[in-house]
Formats: C-alpha cells, structure tokens, sequence
C-alpha cells in the first residue's frame, strides 16, 4: 500500500467524526440564534429596543429559548433515524448506502409523522384560520424540500445528517414565523428592592450582575409599575406613545396620555427577591396593571414578614410576664411576645 493510499485511508475514517462533530455544534449555534432571533421578534413587536436587549441575554438563556422550539422535534426525527436504522437491509445495497436519487428506507414515514405533528401544534395554537393555513402550507413544503434534499446526495451518514440539518433550519424557520404571526407574551416578572419599593413588569432575564425587565414609563421618564409602602397606585394610560398619530411630538412634549415600553437594568446588589409569573400575558395595559397589583402585593409580604418577630421568647421571659400581669403591675412584654400571644 502506497503513502497516498494510507493517507486516504486516515482521511475516510476522520470523516465521519468531522461529520458529526460539525453538526453537533452548528446545531447549538444554530439554537442560541434561534433564541436570539425569537426574543429579537417579541422586543420588536412592543417597542422595546431589541438590539442592547439581545446583546444582553445569557447564553444559557437563548439556548434555552431556542430549545423550546427545536427540542420535540429533534427528538421526534432521533426517533425517526432509530426507525431507518431497524429498517436498513443488507440485501438492499441502493438503499442502504443511500445512492444518488434516493432517500433511505423509512424516511417518508418519519417527515409524515413529523408533518402531522407540526399540523397539530399549529391547530392547537391562538393564530387566525389564514394564518394557520399558511403555516401548514409551509410545513408541507418544508417535508418536501427534506425528501428532495435528501434524495440529491450519496451517501448514508451524509443523508442523515442532512436530514437532521433540514429538520432543525425548517423548524426554526416555522418558529420565527409563528412568533411574527402571534401577538408577543412575556412573563410578569415583580423585583422587590432592598430599598422598600417594587417594580412590576413583564420578565426578560438575569444576568451575573443585573435583573432585565420591562417597565411602563412615561415620556417624562417616571415608571408607572413602580410603587413604595403607603403609596397610592396610579393607573397606566390605554395606548402606547408609538401607537399615536404623532409619538416623536408626544414623547418631546413628555404626554401622559401613552406609555413607553422600556427595559429596565436593575443591579442584582439592590434587589431583594424577583418574582416570575403567570405567564404568557400580552404587554398591554392590562397587563401592566397585573404586574402593579401584584408589585403591591409583594410589598404587602414583605412588610408582613418585618412584624413577625425574629426571636423565640423564652419560657422564663413569658412566665415572669405572665406573673407581673397577675400582680396587676404594668410591664410591657418581654422581647418576642406579641399581644394575645398563649404560651
């Protein structure tokens, strides 16, 4: 055997582990895109200053927003390659090696099952008949372009991946689709602070040094999800400034006849406890006066928690009360014992 043909030899059996290796992270970074461009779409249909924002996000967070999408269906077509697997046939050589001009046996089966289930979701989700009609249409046409793509090239392993590659870039695709389509829903998100306030918004993220919400401010700069104990709540105008014949003249006049959907940098030193939930609500007025309720509510808790006493009173503390009571002598209550407590 020649140099050449030794030197061939080790190329060929790197390859397939070059194969799987690039695919393995193409796919994450094609996630963590995914994730970023899907909270990109939902920042941009509020208003609310997508670039810096997504510049912000963890990584770990747009993998994770990524993942929601593309998690069932990448293992609906691992599943899908277990079945092409069992159904490989020795006998079969076209079949088995995935000559030019055909796809590997099982894998119409596998984009049928996967279309059907693609059909269901959007079936089941809040989208107008239009919409989701165009969604299916772009599903069926995805399936397709997966069996042709497939059918184009030679090879097992290179099939398989392709395959996969298909699954993943047409998922993606319908998933930033769907998010152009819906209207954007974020979480309730309340920060309490170490300085007796809370704010109330719609929760985007924590980072190491900083909790990322969304606020309603006014042009003139005050936040009206924003309350302190003792305070009164005021209520949020009904639009937002963009929404407006005229918001460039609304925002420079400093209206409060609209609002402005900003997010907000809250430093992790200065925040006492961050509270997510319910979710799935729009970024509306509404929606804002939930998260406000809820804001006072937090603050009820905590101030609830200040009056319950931090120490245990002691049982020789509570009977030496207990006896200077009955002597008739006044004597304030020993540390721990509050009004109407029974030992």
């Amino acid at each position: 055997m020649s140099a050449r043909d030794e030197r061939e030899g080790e190329v060929s059996t790197w390859r397939p582990v070059l194969a799987i290796a690039g695919a393995v992270v193409g796919g994450a970074a094609w996630i963590a895109a995914l994730g970023s461009a899907v909270m990109w779409l939902r920042l941009d249909r509020v208003d609310a200053s997508p670039a810096p924002t997504v510049a912000l996000l963890p990584t770990d967070y747009r993998l994770l927003l990524g993942a929601r999408y593309l998690l069932v269906p990448l293992v609906l077509a691992l599943l899908g390659l277990v079945v092409i697997l069992l159904l490989r046939r020795d006998d079969d050589e076209r079949h088995t090696l995935n000559e030019r001009g055909t796809w590997p046996r099982g894998l119409v089966p596998v984009l049928v099952v996967l279309g059907l289930f693609g059909d269901y979701a959007v079936t089941k989700s809040g989208l107008s008949d239009d919409d989701k009609f165009w969604l299916i249409a772009v599903i069926v046409v995805a399936a397709f372009a997966t069996l042709g793509a497939v059918w184009r090239v030679r090879g097992f392993l290179l099939g398989v991946l392709l395959m996969l590659g298909c699954i993943l870039v047409f998922s993606g695709g319908i998933a930033l689709l769907f998010e152009a389509l819906r209207s954007p829903k974020f979480d309730i998100g309340v920060i309490t602070g170490k300085d007796g306030s809370a704010l109330g918004g719609f929760y985007l993220a924590q980072t190491d040094d900083s909790v990322l919400l969304i606020a309603a401010e006014l042009p003139s700069g005050r936040r009206l999800t924003s309350v302190r104990s003792g305070e009164l709540v005021h209520g949020l105008p009904e639009q937002r400034c963009d929404e407006l014949d005229d918001p460039a003249k609304s925002v420079a006049a400093g209206s409060k006849s609209c609002y402005i959907n900003a997010v907000v940098s809250v430093p992790t030193d200065d925040v006492r406890r961050v509270t997510v939930g319910p979710p799935g609500i729009p970024v509306t007025a509404e929606g804002y006066a939930a998260a406000q309720r809820l804001a006072v509510a937090a603050l009820r808790r905590v101030d609830e928690q200040r009056l319950v006493p931090t120490t245990k009173p002691t049982k020789r503390r509570v009977r030496r009360h207990q006896r200077r009571t009955k002597r008739g002598k006044p004597a304030a209550r020993p540390q721990g014992v509050r009004r109407g407590h029974k030992p």
